[in-house]
């Protein structure tokens, strides 16, 4: 009986001591890593991002675009000397990223390794790290870091990455549906999946000198079966630590505002909270990457129980636990500054309109009827609808143009007619509902008293003349001139105000990178993840309002309020309204604490 204790003990100690043993390297390193994240992430925002934004630039005005939009890409990728500039800017991304990479893992194999941390056995090992990279099948490493991982929400160690994700309107298209949100769920697995098993790729390639392909096999084997559970207990445990109490931090803090504190007193809080929640953050990241290094590395031989003691890692100096405390005194400062000032600006309340996308999907499905009454009984500004033409050339309100996410049936509906869509029963959040005629729709409208944000959706299989025939149905109905119209289509933009100048018509803009485009559009929608205050400050010199499009979540509704956007096409208009309401009420304080500190915690 005593051996099998012992035989059962022995791997509960090494383990033990193990897990020791990352914490130990953690943290007595920690001073080290942070001021580590905190450079290079200062150089990436500083350096790195404004190089890639120059150059992007540079090869927008060589090919003669102001701006990219999934419209005109084509145009971009045409021109040669536009294609050498982007390959430039995806070096350095990728330099940046590399850079960041093999710095934070140098550091952890000399805490793991038990070595002094000094500033050039880092800087060495880090250039050690770097020479690995110099290989023909680092573009298929780029691919992992410059667009796996970040879509699946592991570029946020790196200021460059940390915009590339999936845009949030794919998403809510997908999740509108059972059959849509199976979908998404199922690639949403697949692609965190992938990255479980891919994780190892980065710290075996720089600490066991591998080419990238090897890495990728290596980190396959080590992931294999059960063992990528692993994976998500070593990167979920530090970040849902630092999440809950950042979070718990946050909360306080915002409840804090509620007692009428002075605005001195709330805005240092915030500051010490932000700076405390990036901290964490940091100490999860550390964490994380100390525990990939050691299994990369194995346990060193003072980690075994039945042998000497664990190894220890120098402790920091004093000097670098100060400078470090002096940065984040800094950062705080910097945050009650700015917070502080926000507070002592008047509050004043938004002209931003509020829009209900496609009516209001709490009160119905999407552009049907129903869902436009629930958007004039929330007391949204506006209502935006999508129209296409049928088989028979009548307009009818609907996004979707094939209808098996939305009514479970597999056919366009520019191979069908009139009387078939109308008849077709969509469902959505529990809601049931048949599609409308574009007639129908604007009727209730006018009745309602609810101004119209109407899309024209071109699929490729319109009537000639469509647009000559989209606008007589609204001449019958007497209302073309009260409505304002926008859509994807730039040349459609401009057939509209060629056959109707005095019409209010926007340029709808999915993905957009760079200026505002050349249009002669009066207004532009654009996607929120492409939204710049650049491009608002553009717009806005040029005479042209902006609308962001589908903005649903609670601290995006406050951000592009608190931007004083001119619009926000969101499913949830009575939020909305609510935000915009507080921005001038008495929650105005607990508004810009909250805005202050969304970008921390999710």
């Amino acid at each position: 009986m005593s051996a099998l204790m012992q035989k059962t003990r022995a791997p509960r100690l090494e383990i033990r001591a193990h897990l020791s043993h990352v914490w130990q390297a953690a943290h007595r390193g920690l001073a080290e890593s942070i001021w580590s994240i905190v450079l290079i992430q200062a150089f990436s925002a500083g350096v790195a991002v404004p190089a890639i934004g120059f150059l992007f630039g540079l090869a927008l005005s060589h090919a003669g675009l102001t701006n990219v939009t999934d419209h005109n890409i084509g145009t971009l990728l045409a021109d040669p000397v536009a294609d050498l500039i982007l390959a430039v800017v995806l070096i350095v991304m990728l330099a940046a990223v590399l850079l960041q990479l093999a710095a934070l893992f140098a550091i952890s194999a000399r805490q793991h390794r038990g070595r002094v941390l000094s500033v050039r056995g880092m800087v060495r090992d880090a250039a050690r790290n770097l020479r690995v990279v110099w290989h023909p099948q680092v573009l298929i490493l780029s691919v992992y870091l410059l667009v796996l991982a970040p879509v699946t929400g592991l570029g946020l160690f790196s200021a460059v990455t940390q915009g590339i994700a999936v845009p949030p309107f794919v998403t809510r298209e997908y999740l509108k549906s059972p059959l849509g949100s199976a979908i998404y769920l199922a690639a949403a697995l697949a692609l965190v999946f992938v990255n479980a098993r891919l994780i190892y790729t980065v710290p075996v390639m720089f600490l066991r000198r591998m080419p990238p392909l090897a890495a990728m096999r290596e980190s396959l084997r080590m992931t294999a079966r059960w063992r990528v559970l692993r994976v998500v207990v070593m990167i979920g445990v530090p970040a849902g630590l630092a999440w809950a109490l950042s979070s718990g931090l946050a909360e306080l803090v915002v409840g804090f505002t509620r007692l009428e504190l002075d605005t001195a007193a709330v805005s240092v809080a915030t500051g010490i909270v932000k700076t405390i929640g990036l901290v964490l953050i940091a100490w999860a990241t550390v964490t994380a990457i100390n525990m990939f290094v050691a299994d990369t590395l194995g346990a060193p031989a003072a980690a075994h129980p039945e042998r000497a003691r664990l190894a220890r890692v120098p402790s920091p100096t004093r000097r670098r636990w100060v400078s470090l405390a002096a940065v984040a005194v800094v950062f705080t400062v910097a945050t009650s500054t700015s917070v502080s000032a926000a507070l002592a600006s008047p509050a004043q309340p938004s002209d931003t309109i509020v829009i209900g996308h496609r009516g209001f999907s709490g009160g119905g499905v999407e552009n049907t009827l129903s869902a436009l009454d629930a958007a004039a009984a929330a007391q949204a500004d506006a209502v935006e609808m999508d129209v296409q033409q049928t088989k028979d050339g009548v307009w009818v309100a609907s996004h979707d143009t094939n209808l098996l996410m939305v009514a479970g049936r597999n056919q366009n509906i520019y191979d069908m007619t009139a009387a078939e869509v109308t008849s077709t029963r969509v469902r959505e959040g529990g809601f049931e509902d048949t599609i409308p005629t574009m007639q129908q729709y604007v009727r209730r409208a006018v009745e309602l008293g609810m101004p119209l944000l109407i899309e024209l959706k071109v699929t490729g299989h319109e009537h000639p003349d469509f647009v000559e025939d989209f606008l007589a149905v609204l001449d019958g109905l007497g209302v073309t001139d009260d409505e304002t119209y926008h859509s994807l289509d730039p040349d459609v933009v401009v057939e509209l105000k060629r056959l109707r100048p005095q019409l209010r018509v926007g340029l709808t803009i999915a993905v957009s990178r760079g200026g505002v485009p050349a249009s002669p559009c009066d207004f532009y929608v654009i996607e929120q993840a492409s939204f710049t205050t650049d491009f608002l400050t553009e717009a806005h010199r040029q005479g042209k309002a902006v609308y962001v499009w589908t903005v649903n979540d609670d601290d995006g509704l406050r951000r592009f309020l608190r931007s004083r956007v001119d619009g926000i096409v969101t499913d949830h208009p009575d939020r909305a309204l609510q935000f915009r309401s507080e921005l001038a009420g008495t929650d105005a304080v607990a508004f810009t604490v909250e805005d202050a500190l969304g970008r921390l915690v999710p």
